[in-house]
């Protein structure tokens, strides 16, 4: 395998600059709150999961996860039946979704800013996991070209800049 296999694309480089931008952000953000534990442990979170997401990117590892994924499912003969498993896991990841945002918008409660950097970071991992769990429908939308770029890619540009600023309005609001 090689180390970061797909830079060369202007999809996957829009990504790696959103998510070391939002890391970079949430770096700093944590820096500067590092003395206010209830907020900063958060913000923490928000840094970890956007470098993770970015660690992902430069290696492409959610495609080589898939592969594997879908490798089994061919092996174990129900590759045929993907889509309500696909489906299904969809379902459970909104579930996911709306159980962590009840518990962030109760832990930040008063402190927008810091609520929507972490509903951003939230949602990026759930971009993550719907290209991990490659629906044709979906696919089909978030990888049609616009001028250069996959849909996906201003998503990914979209959520990068929404939590990088509201990471620092959070600091600058405390």
């Amino acid at each position: 395998m090689i180390l970061f296999p797909n830079w060369h694309t202007r999809t996957s480089i829009a990504g790696l600059l959103s998510f070391s931008t939002a890391t970079a952000s949430g770096c700093i953000a944590w820096w500067r709150l590092r003395n206010l534990p209830t907020i900063a442990g958060s913000i923490a979170w928000v840094a970890a999961l956007e470098s993770l997401l970015l660690l992902d990117m430069a290696v492409n590892g959610r495609w080589i996860l898939h592969e594997n994924m879908m490798q089994f499912a061919l092996h174990q003969g129900f590759y045929a039946q993907r889509r309500g498993i696909q489906i299904a896991g969809l379902t459970i990841l909104i579930a996911v979704f709306a159980f962590w945002t009840v518990i962030l918008f109760r832990r930040l409660r008063g402190r927008r800013s810091a609520t929507i950097a972490a509903w951003s970071a939230l949602l990026s991992f759930g971009m993550w996991c719907v290209e991990l769990v490659s629906l044709h429908a979906i696919d089909a939308v978030l990888y049609r070209k616009i001028g250069g770029f996959m849909v996906i890619a201003f998503v990914w540009m979209v959520l990068g800049a929404t939590t990088a600023i509201s990471l620092q309005l959070a600091a600058n609001n405390v």
